[in-house]
């Protein structure tokens, strides 16, 4: 299912990463299945050329800005 993402080849890929809990809090009108196979698959995501940065988007929303706007960056 994500074999058409990999394809792509950003120069820098930023994943978030979230509790499945938090995810289904934030995001309850979603399908808790389908919410689960994504937090599952995100970090399994592998891109070839690409520099990968994690996020620990559980913290507060300013932390988790900060920590984007540093990869975007440190990227150019």
């Amino acid at each position: 299912r994500y074999r058409r993402i990999e394809s792509a080849s950003p120069d820098v890929l930023i994943r978030l990463h979230v509790p499945v809990e938090l995810a289904l809090l934030r995001k309850p009108d979603h399908n808790p299945e389908a919410v689960k196979r994504k937090v599952a698959a995100t970090p399994k995501l592998r891109f070839e050329g690409s520099r990968i940065v994690d996020v620990d988007a559980s913290k507060p929303l300013d932390q988790v800005m900060v920590s984007v706007k540093k990869a975007v960056w440190d990227s150019l």
